[in-house]
């Protein structure tokens, strides 16, 4: 009996194809034995709370979301003359910094900060895009 519940529960889902059913079987045994019991097809809830630390790293690719922030940081979050083919057009002044900045929004997968490097770029990427936001708008 578990007289320790603090009234959360973890749900895990998953979804494996036919070819895999061995792979099946084996989650499955080990849901069962971590204590956990099926809700429904794939789906699977526990009385108790999950350690979820490791799991950015296995469901996202947090290296390259990251990248994703340094590499338009890089080009637009700098002292020196933006590159003549931008700095001489003002539409490109404007528009090519927040094309980045939207497809940077779009891809990121906005991970809880807790569980992200602590160098993680996309703090100081926001400051840059407000930044140049401000100065490029007529």
């Amino acid at each position: 009996m578990n007289r320790d519940w603090d009234g959360r529960w973890t749900m895990v889902g998953f979804s494996l194809p036919e070819a895999l059913s061995r792979e099946r079987h084996d989650l499955r045994s080990r849901l069962m034995r971590a204590g956990f019991g099926p809700l429904r097809n794939g789906l699977w809830v526990g009385p108790a709370r999950a350690d979820v630390r490791e799991v950015p790293e296995q469901a996202f690719d947090v290296p390259v979301s990251g990248a994703r922030y340094r590499a338009p940081l890089e080009r637009w979050d700098r002292t020196d003359p933006l590159p003549a083919a931008v700095s001489g057009d003002a539409l490109a002044v404007r528009l090519l910094p927040h094309t980045d900045w939207c497809d940077l929004v779009r891809r990121d997968p906005h991970l809880p900060a807790e569980h992200l490097p602590g160098d993680w770029p996309a703090a100081a990427a926001e400051t840059v895009f407000r930044g140049l936001a401000g100065r490029s708008t007529p």
